[in-house]
This record gives structure tokens, C-alpha cells and sequence, in this order.
């Protein structure tokens, strides 16, 4: 009867260990069907970006090169700006000077022609910094839209690196449990074979007595 008995328990305990390896055969399983939607889902991520990245690659570096033409526009007003100031510093200069020669050769139209030359080029100076300056700021909004565009484009891509990431780990964790899953049903069977031969040895005992 202990023998039998024994059997029993061990017979129990086979069946509870392919319970539990059928629950994970069935984990398994899901977990292929969720592993292949992410791959599903990944490639078409990869496509809309792949499709997209030509496209925005383009506009990109066509901004950078409208962005360079601007700038040396830019400093090329700038570089004029400070050239009429620097005449208009002259100008004043001369004014000056001009003022304190002798007053029996000095020209009271010519000092009055050079005060209003000077007031029109300071007004022009003024209206030019203006326009620069808002040509500045433009640039500047220009340059942070590109900015973003390319931040938009590296976190695109981050973004697929890591569901790939993923998906791959997903993939490594699957593989190891399908070989946990066969040695674990190769071990059960290898024991129920063993239990089959013991209960053979012992009707044949049974049967002999």
C-alpha cells in the first residue's frame, strides 16, 4: 500500500507541475501574440517615420541654408549700420571743428547744410537699427522653429530606438521561457514515464502474488 500510496503523491505532484507548465505554455502564447502586435506596431512606427524623415531631413536643411543666407544678410546690415554711425561720428567732428575756425572764413549755410545731413542720417540710423532689430528677433524665431524641428526629428527617433529596445527584451525573455517550457515538459514526461514503469513493477508484483 506504500508503494501505491507513494505513486499516488508523486502522481499528484506530476499533475500539479503540468498545470502549472500548461498555465505558462498559455503565458507563453500571449505573450508571442503581444510580441508580434509590438512588432506590427513598431514597423508601422518606422515606416510613417521613415516616410517622414526624408521629407522633414529637406525642410530642415533647407532652413539651415535660408537661416545662413539670413545671417550674413544680418551682419551685413549691421556692418552698414556701424559704417553710418561712424560717418555720422565724422560728420559731427567736422561740425565741430568747422566752428572753431577763424569767423571771417566760416560759412554759416555750409554749418547749417552739415547739422541737417546729420539729422537725416541719425534718423536714417535710427529706422535702420529698427529694421535690423526686428529682422533679428525674426531670425531668432526662425532659428528656434528649426531648433525644434530637428529635437522633433532626434526624438522621433529616440522614441523608436527604445520600443525597439523593448521588443527585443520582450523577444530574449520569450525565447528563454519556450526553452524553460520544453526542458520542464521534458523532465514531467520523463517522470511520468518512470511512474508508469513503477506501477507496471507493481502489478506485476500484485499480479505474481
Amino acid at each position: 500500500a506504500s508503494g501505491k500510496s507513494q505513486i499516488a503523491a508523486a502522481k499528484q505532484t506530476i499533475d500539479t507541475k503540468q498545470k502549472e507548465l500548461d498555465q505558462a505554455k498559455k503565458t507563453y502564447q500571449n505573450g508571442l501574440k503581444e510580441l508580434s502586435q509590438g512588432k506590427k506596431q513598431y514597423e508601422q512606427g518606422k515606416a510613417a517615420y521613415d516616410s517622414q524623415y526624408a521629407e522633414a531631413q529637406a525642410k530642415i536643411q533647407a532652413g539651415e541654408e535660408g537661416l545662413v543666407t539670413y545671417r550674413a544678410e544680418l551682419d551685413k546690415g549691421w556692418a552698414g549700420y556701424q559704417t553710418l554711425l561712424n560717418t555720422i561720428e565724422a560728420l559731427k567732428a567736422q561740425a565741430e571743428g568747422g566752428s572753431g575756425q577763424d569767423p571771417d572764413q566760416e560759412n554759416p549755410n555750409q554749418d547749417q547744410e552739415l547739422l541737417q545731413k546729420i539729422q537725416v542720417m541719425e534718423l536714417q540710423a535710427q529706422e535702420t537699427k529698427k529694421t535690423l532689430d526686428a529682422k533679428e528677433q525674426d531670425y531668432q524665431t526662425q532659428k528656434a522653429g528649426l531648433d525644434a524641428a530637428k529635437q522633433k526629428l532626434a526624438s522621433g527617433k529616440a522614441e523608436l530606438d527604445q520600443a525597439k529596445a523593448k521588443l527585443d527584451a520582450s523577444e530574449a525573455k520569450l525565447t528563454s521561457a519556450a526553452a524553460s517550457i520544453e526542458s520542464g515538459q521534458k523532465q514531467l514526461d520523463a517522470g511520468k514515464a518512470e511512474l508508469k514503469a513503477q506501477e507496471q513493477t507493481l502489478q506485476n508484483g500484485e499480479t505474481e502474488i
